[in-house]
């Protein structure tokens, strides 16, 4: 997967660095998760400049499907790392 954007932002004093990577082929991939767990353990390594209060991830898929208003929207996975814990959110 390509890293399409990443950008660290402060608010309230605090750093929070969001990463958005790009095209997921088949989410539903065994081998998914390894790519994803790889990708973040290689990004939560970097230095940054500031100390990082939460990390987020928007994993793209590939797919582009039709919502009710006929607009064009992808399913994507999204990874939140805030005090040593992961949350999991997958948007359809």
């Amino acid at each position: 997967m390509k890293k399409l954007f990443d950008e660290t932002n402060e608010f309230e004093a605090k750093y929070y660095r969001t990463i958005w990577y790009g095209y997921i082929d088949n989410e539903f991939a065994p081998e998914l998760s390894d790519e994803i767990k790889q990708l973040i353990q290689s990004d939560l390594t970097e230095k940054t400049a500031n100390p990082i209060e939460a990390t987020h991830w928007v994993f793209y898929s590939e797919t582009q499907a039709g919502d009710a208003i006929g607009d064009k929207v992808r399913s994507s996975i999204m990874v939140r790392h805030r005090d040593n814990k992961f949350v999991v959110h997958y948007n359809v």
